[in-house]
């Protein structure tokens, strides 16, 4: 935790993981650096009492920890026992109380009843900690909220957290507020008189952490070996919640010898941990977890569009989700999903951070390169259970099937069924990628709407004559006569295994061509269409 030359940024920021990219000592120097013990005490540069602070940082850098011990350690009698009372408070929960009117004594005996009468507040040292700047729903308007300086007449809480911030309320107290850096401009500079930032990690503590969380000192330096040699992989290292993902997925690829390239994305890397969890849960309730993922999924891209991580009461309304349908994804995926209780007048549910959010949000997205990839990615990892795959003909101008083929190349893949609407140039690759791992498939559907080529019937007869292949069920169509001689040498090999044969759209030549494969010895087909 640093002091910061920045009291405000210039509002051109990218996505805040962009941040992560700088290097770690950009902007700290060893004068900056502050311990928790100082942090309300005025930084050398500066002249007088410290108001109000501001703790930034990326999401999941530790800024709710970080406060979290600082109220801790108040309370212990460690620090800052100048301090009479520490209010702490999540802003998100006061988005439940938007459309009513509290005075700050009112507010205050809601939080914590019977704590303090109003003659104590403006004798105490008071310090308010606001949790999640930006998770506060309402504008906080700085030009044209009335002001309040009486602590017991009611107003709007966007008022009263107004006037706190402007001195008008308790001009005596102090106030820490956090905030992601994309938020951070929702509060004027002016009425903020230092800023501190957390970068998370340091290069030695994430090393720690994942040592601290898997068991095999081995596997453990494996782990940090590789997060180093990905370049996506190394620059999320200070974030704590990446570091217990990795250790997760990494420690459970290492331990198995898993016949499968470790993840070097934060893309795979979040879908290695989805599988490991959704098998984990398959284990614990012996019941398929894919519906209640993409339900997750659906309220994570509404919540995106609101651009909020919380699910509330009202959102339920707006979307007719299920009331009960929160309950059960808080309590079978905490990891993604929590609940949270509103002082008593209702519930809250919020994703545990953006990138879960947004991963989870992406799986609903089926048109894009991303999903491709978030297949293909599924289909290459241990511990995960797709079994079949069929693609719509609606997709059919969105199907990325030089995508699909990595998964389906990898020996961890055990899909049985496939079903596609096998169109444009990357059919061969598809086919190329069934051909290295045709183990596992039993039923295999091409729809097209064009001529098949040789290569692509020559490449379909290699996979009936592989002796690994176990194929029982071909549908192919608009085959001529050309392609239907390759085909009908496959069928009379002794490797093949086809049992079921779909050739109705193709031409009279081509199914004349295959009767001769109809009473080979080698053939084994009993249902032909």
């Amino acid at each position: 935790m640093h002091v910061s030359n920045k009291t405000h940024l210039d509002g051109q920021m990218v996505h805040e993981m962009r941040e992560l990219e700088r290097p770690y000592n950009e902007d700290i120097k060893d004068e900056n650096v502050i311990n928790y013990d100082d942090l309300l005490k005025p930084h050398c540069s500066m002249d007088g009492r410290i108001r109000t602070i501001m703790m930034r940082g990326i999401s999941g850098s530790g800024k709710s920890t970080a406060v979290r011990k600082f109220v801790l350690d108040w309370a212990d009698g460690k620090t800052h026992q100048h301090i009479d009372f520490v209010f702490p408070l999540h802003l998100c929960e006061l988005n439940i109380l938007h459309d009513k009117k509290f005075s700050l004594m009112q507010l205050l005996d809601l939080l914590f009843p019977k704590l303090l009468k109003p003659e104590t507040l403006e004798q105490s040292q008071i310090l308010f900690i606001w949790d999640g700047l930006g998770e506060f729903r309402f504008p906080l308007n700085f030009k044209c909220t009335k002001t309040c300086t009486d602590p017991v007449t009611p107003v709007s809480v966007g008022c009263m957290l107004v006037n706190l911030l402007k001195g008008n309320l308790l001009p005596s107290a102090q106030i820490l507020v956090t905030s992601r850096l994309k938020d951070a401009g929702l509060i004027p500079p002016e009425h903020i008189q230092e800023v501190v930032e957390l970068h998370g990690f340091d290069d030695l503590q994430w090393e720690e952490h994942i040592r601290s969380e898997v068991c095999d000192k081995a596997i453990a330096v494996r782990a940090t070996v590789h997060v180093k040699s990905s370049r996506t992989l190394y620059i999320m290292r200070s974030l704590p919640f990446f570091c217990q993902m990795a250790s997760t997925v990494l420690e459970e690829l290492f331990s198995n010898s898993c016949n499968t390239d470790p993840p070097l994305t934060l893309t795979e890397m979040f879908t290695h941990f989805l599988l490991i969890q959704m098998k984990r849960q398959v284990e614990k309730s012996a019941k398929s977890s894919t519906e209640e993922i993409l339900k997750l999924g659906k309220l994570a891209w509404h919540m995106l569009e609101k651009d909020t991580l919380t699910f509330m009461e009202k959102d339920q309304r707006e979307t007719n989700t299920d009331p009960l349908l929160p309950v059960k994804l808080s309590e079978d995926w905490p990891m993604f999903f929590k609940k949270q209780n509103l002082m008593g007048l209702g519930k809250m549910y919020r994703f545990t951070h953006p990138i879960v959010q947004e991963f989870l949000a992406a799986l609903l997205d089926g048109v894009t390169d991303l999903s491709w990839a978030l297949i293909a990615s599924t289909l290459r990892s241990p511990a995960n259970r797709i079994r079949e795959i069929d693609i719509e003909k609606k997709a059919l101008i969105y199907i990325k099937l030089d995508l699909l083929s990595l998964g389906l190349r990898s020996p961890n893949c055990k899909v049985e069924i496939l079903r596609t609407p096998y169109c444009g140039y990357p059919k061969d690759a598809l086919l190329s990628g069934i051909l290295l791992n045709p183990t596992h498939l039993r039923e295999l559907k091409l729809l097209s709407s064009f001529h098949m080529s040789d290569r692509t019937v020559e490449s379909i007869s290699q996979i009936l004559m592989n002796p690994d292949c176990h194929l029982e069920k071909l549908t192919l169509l608009e085959m001529e006569t050309l392609e239907s001689k390759i085909l009908a040498a496959a069928l009379c090999s002794s490797s093949c295994c086809l049992r079921e044969l779909d050739l109705s759209r193709c031409s009279d030549q081509a199914l004349q061509l295959l009767l001769k494969a109809f009473r080979h010895p080698n053939f084994k087909i009993t249902v032909l269409r």
